[in-house]
């Protein structure tokens, strides 16, 4: 009696130990599949919520990811310069003369759930109501904050320039409630030292979002819940879209989003300078 009793406890106690061991190495199992280094939308050049990516012709300067469960797809002479982030190998598809510098299979929700967070956050943010964005038009901004603008529609065409004028201390959000459209040859020009990594198109609008044509855009274009179609035209910052699909030539040339640095960023950047500097006297004292 003692002996299978006895017995029972050593195999309950082994179970245990498993159980615990498992449990221990779960978190990190899980870990493994998230895309390490890739926690934040604006660590791509493309980026799909929800649906496939399709490459029919054009040219991505920078990693793309995919959401999970969905395709990617590069005909024709498409090519990425980056990696290809799939979830499953099947998921991946390079045809004819396409081409992508490397792939990864991993999971970019963490990726996707800041693309949905970063947009509601800025869509809730207080901001300037302006009319639409139809034609001609110069934008200052001011320096040292977000310039948070809300309109409904950025619907561009013929040769349309708007102009986003400041300094390399000006951070511009356009809140577009509805479609943002561009066709033909229009641009979205910097002036005064504004950088594409400071510029926001956040696109919170269900209907599809469409650039062709010589069409030029300076910012990210983050619009998490619209199937994005640039039909030709560049972008120069990021693509985050339900779906995407690139053709006609159509380039997205990687330039990541830079927030404005919290309080407390700029505290550790200033300690993180202190120290360097420190440190240096005490190596020039030796």
């Amino acid at each position: 009696m003692f002996m299978l009793f006895s017995g029972w406890t050593s195999r309950k106690c082994v179970f245990i130990v498993v159980l615990s061991v498992l449990t221990l190495i779960a978190p990190f199992a899980a870990l493994a599949d998230t895309c390490l280094g890739y926690d934040e939308f604006a660590d791509y050049a493309l980026l799909s919520a929800t649906g496939s990516i399709d490459l029919v012709n054009g040219s991505i300067y920078g990693d793309v990811g995919t959401a999970p469960g969905a395709e990617f797809y590069a005909y024709n002479a498409s090519f990425v310069t980056g990696d290809v982030h799939v979830s499953d190998p099947s998921l991946l598809h390079v045809l004819d003369s396409a081409w992508i510098g490397g792939t990864q299979v991993c999971d970019t929700s963490v990726a996707i759930d800041d693309a949905y967070y970063t947009s509601a956050y800025f869509a809730g943010l207080p901001g300037t109501s302006i009319p639409d964005i139809t034609g001609n038009k110069t934008i200052s901004g001011t320096s040292g904050d977000y310039n948070v603008f809300e309109l409904e529609r950025v619907d561009l065409s013929d040769h349309h320039v708007v102009t986003l004028e400041g300094d390399g201390s000006t951070w511009f959000v356009f809140n577009v409630t509805d479609e943002f459209l561009m066709s033909g040859t229009p641009e979205i020009e910097l002036s005064g030292g504004v950088t594409a990594d400071h510029v926001l198109w956040n696109v919170t609008g269900t209907n599809d979002t469409k650039l062709s044509g010589d069409s030029l855009v300076y910012g990210t274009v983050l619009a998490p819940s619209s199937y994005v179609k640039l039909n030709g035209g560049e972008v120069f910052g990021s693509v985050i879209g339900d779906w995407i699909k690139v053709d006609s030539d159509g380039e997205v040339h990687y330039n990541e989003w830079e927030p404005i640095p919290e309080p407390g960023t700029w505290a550790l950047m200033l300690s993180s300078l202190g120290l360097l500097g420190w440190l240096k006297r005490r190596r020039a004292t030796s």
